[in-house]
């Protein structure tokens, strides 16, 4: 007959006495709501002492978001594959790299997580053993960053943990019930005519490289790192297109923008460096330092009537404003979707699939008339 004995030193601690006369060592506890029992092992060769620190530990593993007993399933699992050690944090990372991130998702965000893993989860987590990682350690990782970092670190932790459950690796993900710190709002700053007439005057200001490459950001709109890094081979004077190779862009698509009269009238500005427009040997850096200047010299350039100090605005805003300029002018959403190299809500889903047009007539058209529509504004 089977009978249970409970430690009176420490409830949750049990000794199993089974009808073979063998008695076993086991705790009982609670995670997340259930009952959960962890088996430590028999008496006499798990003696009282080692058995209520084995306990002891484990009520502190659920407390602080770690299941005990999973973590024994897990290990078991492992080392039925051949994976009986723990695996350092970084290792495993390493492995969703080249398995999942580098194979399925678009090169820039896989840049991005690239950049997050090596500067800010490996220098904390890459030596540490993967299981061992506590919800206490993430939360702590997350709220030492920046608002927008550290929304951006919660994303990328939370994935990496699925992909790790998803492969049996762990069966618990330390960063479930961890929220995002920080509140994101979607921004919808618009640049008016009147700034966009400093901003013209500004840029000339400013000259070579980051003036001229300013102004090209509002005539394309296009990312800062298509237009920083613009090549002499992507332009096509004869054609009126400037070509960015899917390697360039954000959505691995090939992009094809018109060159119009104040396109060709910026780059008939530019020196000649070589095969970079805005850089001698690759994209020029600088990008928050020219922000800074251009911003003192719009102030400097706008009357005393105009309001000092206005609303601050960031470079993605010009890509914004362009669109929405478009928009004003009569440009279609698709057409403007496309000008500005997405594939989002009228190109999503099933009609995504079988709407093949591409729209370059239409896109050309609309760059010209955006010119043309900018020129009345700076002049």
């Amino acid at each position: 007959m089977r009978r249970d004995f409970k430690d009176d030193a420490l409830p949750g601690l049990w000794l199993t006495l089974l009808p073979s006369s063998v008695r076993t060592w086991s705790v009982r506890y609670k995670f997340q709501g259930r009952d959960r029992r962890l088996s430590i092992g028999l008496w006499p060769r798990v003696d009282i002492a080692t058995a209520r620190k084995v306990a002891t530990e484990t009520f502190r593993q659920a407390a602080v978001g770690t299941d005990a007993q999973a973590v024994k399933v897990t290990k078991r699992r492992r080392a039925r594959a051949g994976l009986d050690r723990d695996e350092l944090f970084g290792a495993v990372f390493e492995r969703y790299l080249a398995q999942y991130v580098r194979r399925h998702l678009k090169p820039s965000t896989v840049k991005e997580i690239e950049r997050m893993g090596t500067r800010i989860i490996l220098p904390r987590l890459g030596r540490r053993e993967l299981m061992s990682i506590e919800p206490r350690e993430v939360k702590s990782l997350i709220s030492a960053q920046a608002p927008t970092t550290a929304n951006r670190v919660h994303s990328l932790l939370m994935a990496f943990f699925n992909w790790c459950k998803s492969e049996l690796i762990i069966t618990t993900s330390p960063v479930v019930g961890i929220k995002k710190p920080t509140p994101e709002r979607p921004r919808d700053r618009v640049l008016s005519d009147i700034e966009l007439r400093f901003f013209w005057r500004g840029c000339e200001r400013l000259g070579y490289p980051f003036g001229y490459a300013f102004q090209l950001l509002l005539v394309t709109a296009a990312r800062r790192a298509e237009v920083g890094g613009m090549l002499r081979e992507e332009l096509n004077p004869a054609a009126h297109t400037w070509t960015i190779s899917g390697q360039r862009t954000k959505n691995g698509r090939q992009h094809v923008v018109t060159i119009t009269p104040l396109f060709k009238a910026i780059l008939d500005r530019v020196p000649y460096h070589g095969e970079f427009v805005f850089g001698r040997k690759g994209p020029p850096s600088g990008w928050s330092k020219a922000k800074l200047r251009l911003d003192r010299m719009m102030d400097q350039i706008a009357p005393d009537a105009f309001e000092k100090n206005p609303q601050p605005w960031r470079l993605h805003d010009l890509r914004r404003t362009a669109a929405s300029k478009m928009a004003e002018i009569g440009v279609s959403l698709p057409v403007i979707e496309r000008a500005l190299n997405h594939v989002s809500e009228s190109f999503g889903g099933l009609r995504g699939v079988y709407q093949r047009h591409e729209f370059s007539a239409e896109m050309t058209d609309a760059f010209r008339r955006w010119d043309a529509h900018l020129r009345t504004i700076i002049d």
